[in-house]
């Protein structure tokens, strides 16, 4: 997550996120009003926050926030320590840090310093959801925003479960709400705490337990959740919620699954061919939507199955279900390439002793790696000037060096006296695959 590209990827998550809230907030209140219910939400409450996020500086939007907050010292924590990665730093506060924990502090400490940018655009949208929250909560007391925020008094006077209840909806648009006391996802957090090595394997559980909890409720899952008595009881208190984000996901996966035909069989679930680029798009860092793609292709495959007779499906449905669970854990770049070396691995080298060796280099390759990704960065802005760094190699000559070479220049590994991987040819030309946008 210390690349910059990864930190825009996130900051369009988060951005489209907040963007379905609005489409939840409308879809509530029209609802509301067919079913002759009170009308408790607006999209232009939601709209708000995606207005601060570009309309004001962070730094002015960061003094707001102080100001609104101030004298409640818990409150800022709450709102900017919850970081969607981490686990490790919490484990160690509760004192439950295991041996290799301690071992890789000092790869972590390095890795926390260069995240400072995801971290910036995380709190950028986290300061703009929490106002706009509480901008609408006050409004509904009489209480206007702006004059809380130049008056101190007005500021004492807003309730706690005012300043709560928008720091929880900052949190949960940010995916880094934490589960409640005695949930499943409270428990599994609690669990890899404890589990030595665990906060190493596992970096983002915070941010998959929200994503599993986003599936959940923006999904046709939410329809059958109608039937329960406390939801029937929910809805005939005007409550929409429930249904207002199942009508949503289920709108969201019948555009996945539009996607997903319009591709061909050549193509990944997770891959989108766009317009004037040669290779497809690779989605997955782009959890949690990425999975509504998974689950079109899946369904599309049993249609296909079905009516055409064709394979159940073209992959491991097992393997690639594992893999874009975890992937949520993981975000993107180098998880996405440890998850695919290690499931590949473990359902392909049982009982063969070299293919084990050779999937345990490549594993320790990629871990490696990943803890040089912020290198990547400068490698990248390095290759817009150098032609002979836009070149893609191939990293499966060399499973251990091949993947942490890929960090450095080319021409800083030559210099190093190390052999460069062979250059990967494209299949449409004599030239090698070079990187459109290194």
């Amino acid at each position: 997550v210390t690349q910059l590209a990864t930190s825009v990827r996130n900051f369009t998550t988060q951005v489209g996120r907040r963007g379905i809230d609005v489409l939840d907030a409308g879809l509530q209140g029209g609802l509301q009003r067919a079913f002759g219910k009170g009308v408790t939400q607006h999209p232009s409450d939601s709209m708000g926050a995606l207005m601060e996020v570009f309309s004001r500086r962070p730094s002015e939007s960061q003094a707001r926030v102080e100001a609104l907050l101030e004298g409640l010292p818990g409150g800022i924590d709450r709102l900017f320590g919850n970081y969607a990665s981490d686990l490790n730093r919490v484990a160690k506060l509760q004192g439950t840090e295991h041996l290799l924990d301690k071992s890789l502090r000092g790869a972590e400490k390095a890795i926390d310093l260069l995240n400072v940018v995801n971290r910036f655009q995380e709190y950028i949208v986290r300061r703009a959801v929490f106002q706009a929250e509480l901008g609408t909560r006050l409004e509904r007391r009489g209480i206007d925003l702006e004059q809380a925020i130049k008056d101190k008094d007005i500021r004492r006077s807003i309730p706690f479960e005012d300043i709560r209840g928008s720091i929880d909806k900052a949190l949960e648009i940010t995916f880094a709400a934490s589960p409640k006391y005695g949930s499943l996802g409270y428990d599994f957090i609690r669990l890899v705490n404890k589990m030595p090595g665990a906060t190493f394997l596992l970096p983002f559980p915070r941010f998959m337990v929200n994503a599993l909890k986003f599936y959940s409720e923006f999904s046709p899952i939410g329809f059958g959740k109608m039937f329960t008595k406390g939801e029937q009881a929910k809805f005939a208190a005007g409550d929409m919620k429930t249904l207002s984000r199942a009508i949503i996901g289920s709108t969201m996966l019948a555009a996945a699954y539009a996607i997903r035909a319009m591709q061909g069989d050549d193509t990944k679930w997770y891959e989108v061919r766009v317009p004037g680029m040669e290779r497809p798009v690779d989605t997955r860092a782009y959890n949690p939507f990425a999975a509504y793609l998974f689950v079109a292709d899946v369904i599309r495959q049993v249609k296909d199955r079905v009516i055409n007779d064709k394979p159940m499906y073209a992959g491991n449905l097992t393997q690639d279900t594992i893999k874009n669970i975890l992937g949520a854990n993981v975000r993107g770049g180098f998880g996405l390439q440890a998850i695919d070396s290690l499931m590949d691995g473990l359902f392909s080298v049982a009982g063969n002793t070299e293919k084990v060796h050779r999937w345990a280099a490549e594993a320790g390759g990629r871990i490696v790696s990943g803890f040089l990704t912020p290198l990547q960065t400068f490698t990248d802005i390095y290759a817009e000037f150098s032609p002979e760094d836009q070149i893609v190699r191939n990293v499966k000559e060399q499973p251990f060096v091949g993947p942490i070479k890929q960090r450095f220049p080319s021409t800083m590994v030559e210099a190093l006296g190390g052999e460069l991987a062979e250059e990967k040819a494209s299949p449409t030309s004599e030239e090698p695959i070079r990187r459109e946008s290194p």
